[in-house]
């Protein structure tokens, strides 16, 4: 598979019109090209790409947030790890992360998570960062030419680490760790990151999944 450039509003089912451009399913050579030629990494001895994560260099459990609404907030367990946040606390800092992403180029991971047909999860990754779309690529399964086919993912990751939670704003979600925050949605099925250069925070554990 090949990068390849589409239209920005290919996104828009997604509520997303991109100005830059809209780049699909990179090979793992394209990605690390594009991260070393960004200044994002440097290729180390015998191969693998080194990334500075910046001042946080791993994920913080506190960090995870799930929208309290009646869809699903009796199947979970909430607790410091599994906190509370509003729809509309998500809601704004959703549209934050949109209005980053429609400004940039964003690179478009389309993969499964679990390997059973009968189980497993469509995953749509959107981030604006190489590396992390590097990640997104090796941590899930690739699909075949032919299953990219129609791809209809069941999880949307939006991904933009330069975006900040702002707590006049966001409410609870930065009462953790200023400037971090991983926000898990479980009725729509969608997943926002902000603040969070660690490439494991690209998915958290406990992403959203319909109930089965």
């Amino acid at each position: 598979m090949t990068i390849t450039d589409r239209p920005g509003d290919s996104l828009a089912v997604h509520g997303l019109r991109v100005a830059g451009r809209v780049l699909r399913n990179p090979t793992t050579s394209q990605l690390y090209t594009a991260a070393i030629d960004r200044g994002e990494g440097l290729l180390a001895e015998d191969g693998p790409l080194v990334v500075d994560t910046g001042r946080f260099t791993g994920r913080s459990p506190k960090d995870k947030f799930v929208v309290h609404e009646p869809g699903s907030e009796d199947r979970i367990w909430w607790s410091d790890v599994n906190a509370e946040i509003s729809e509309e606390h998500f809601d704004g800092l959703r549209a934050k992360v949109v209005a980053h992403l429609e400004k940039r180029d964003v690179y478009v991971i389309d993969a499964f998570c679990g390997a059973d047909p009968k189980h497993r999860l469509a995953v749509r990754v959107l981030t604006t960062h190489p590396y992390h779309a590097l990640f997104a690529k090796t941590m899930f399964i690739e699909p075949a030419d032919a299953e990219l086919t129609g791809f209809e993912p069941d999880v949307l990751v939006l991904h933009e680490p330069e975006v900040e939670a702002d707590p006049a704003q966001d409410g609870k979600v930065v009462d953790q760790r200023p400037a971090a925050g991983v926000e898990v949605e479980k009725g729509r099925e969608v997943v926002v990151i902000v603040g969070a250069l660690v490439k494991n925070d690209v998915v958290t554990p406990g992403a959203p999944a319909p109930h089965k």
